[in-house]
């Protein structure tokens, strides 16, 4: 994501995201899949009538998502019969969430395994998004103190 800061005279930067860019990653960026949970390890289940928004490189809910899930990646993995999968990652705990979705049905089928739950949190973040009004990545911003980061919507006063 490219954004813009300018600095204020309390010694913090702030500016809004400007638009989605992609460049190469790294080596040390790219990502490192967990291993499955151990034999006998507890993995959830659960079903979901959530609709999943639209998922593509530079749609505003992944990036959304990204902000709101700290720690987590993601990715979808589309099946050679028209399914597809959002698979969740933690990167700080041992947990993963794989919700599969199949165009035409109402009912989705959900795993998670670990004690974070991670679909249970995207579910938080994407009803957040959608009260918020489904916003777009335009009305973002970022804040930066010495203290640490953080997201806004709006204004640098309505922190995420």
């Amino acid at each position: 994501m490219l954004f813009r800061l300018a600095m204020r005279a309390d010694g913090t930067a702030t500016g809004p995201f400007l638009q989605p860019v992609d460049f190469m990653k790294m080596h040390s960026q790219r990502l490192t899949w967990p291993a499955p949970p151990p034999a006998g390890g507890a993995v959830a289940e659960r079903i979901t009538n959530q609709v999943l928004p639209a998922h593509g490189e530079f749609d505003p809910f992944p990036f959304v998502a990204g902000l709101r899930l700290r720690d987590v990646t993601h990715t979808v993995q589309v099946h050679d019969n028209g399914a597809h999968t959002l698979w969740l990652y933690s990167f700080t705990v041992p947990a993963w969430a794989a919700a599969t979705f199949r165009d035409g049905e109402d009912v989705h089928y959900i795993r998670q395994y670990g004690d974070r739950r991670l679909w249970d949190a995207f579910e938080r973040a994407l009803g957040w998004w959608q009260r918020a009004g489904e916003p777009g990545v335009e009305r973002f911003g970022l804040a930066v103190s010495p203290a640490g980061w953080y997201a806004w919507l709006d204004e640098p006063d309505r922190p995420i």
